[in-house]
């Protein structure tokens, strides 16, 4: 069993996006051995004088795979407050079964629940299936396109509601695009895109760009860096459509 523990984290956010695409790609293609696995991970940020800033995060990621069937649960939970006033509140929940239907293609069903009220949205629910077709998959450079049906759910928080509507529920296309490229055997970094567009509303469209670097440092332990974009063409009330992320940490694998 494998444990991932960050030893540091450092976020930095600007702008806030409704709904924001959570990239699941890097914990669902990590290749993995029959039986069960696991990753958990941590950041905390404490700053106080002329300011009180607590920043924490907390994530994990379960897998148990037998032959050609893999089950992959993910859970995400971040907390900040500055001057006992409290501007970040999520959690992520998210649920995945994938079948190898051949070399060339997967089946994948999934679920998923979050929440993060400083985007406008008290519970944000969605299911969906669909395949995951192997561009590529060499040892050194791996591609991935996915395509799913996707049926979701909104729970507006009051300050988003408008005239009385408070839940929104959306038909929508999922298309990924993921690439995963190992330069050597300590430097390797991801590229993965999603577009969500409404099957019912042309205008309502969700696009997402991440990428990431990983570098080993010494054994086991990595340095860790991404970025990402997002944009919510139809997003809540007061919230804006373009969210602007970074990450940078460092990792231990025990």
């Amino acid at each position: 069993m494998a444990f991932t523990w960050v030893l540091m984290g450092m976020a930095l956010f600007a702008g806030s996006a409704a709904a924001q695409i959570v990239n699941v790609s890097a914990a669902a293609n990590k290749a993995v051995e029959d039986g069960f696995s696991s990753d958990l991970g941590a950041s905390w940020a404490r700053d106080y004088g002329n300011t009180d800033v607590t920043d924490a995060s907390f994530h994990g990621v379960g897998r148990f795979k037998h032959q050609d069937h893999l089950l992959l649960a993910i859970f995400k939970r971040a907390y900040g407050s500055k001057d006992g006033e409290s501007y970040k509140d999520s959690h992520f929940e998210h649920l995945r079964y994938r079948l190898n239907m051949d070399p060339f293609y997967d089946l994948e069903l999934f679920g998923q629940v979050d929440h993060d009220r400083f985007r406008g949205y008290q519970w944000r629910k969605l299911y969906g299936l669909g395949p995951r077709f192997k561009i590529f998959t060499e040892p050194d450079l791996e591609f991935y396109l996915g395509i799913a049906y996707m049926r979701e759910m909104e729970t507006y928080t009051p300050a988003a509601t408008i005239a009385g509507e408070s839940q929104k529920n959306v038909h929508r296309a999922s298309i990924f695009l993921s690439f995963l490229k190992r330069l050597d055997d300590r430097l390797g970094f991801h590229v993965t895109s999603y577009y969500q567009p409404s099957l019912e509303d042309s205008k309502d469209r969700r696009l997402s760009l991440e990428t990431g670097l990983k570098v080993n440092l010494v054994g086991s332990l990595d340095l860790t860096l991404s970025a990402q974009v997002s944009h919510d063409s139809d997003p809540p009330p007061g919230v804006e459509r373009m969210d602007v992320s970074s990450q940078t940490g460092v990792s231990l694998s025990i």
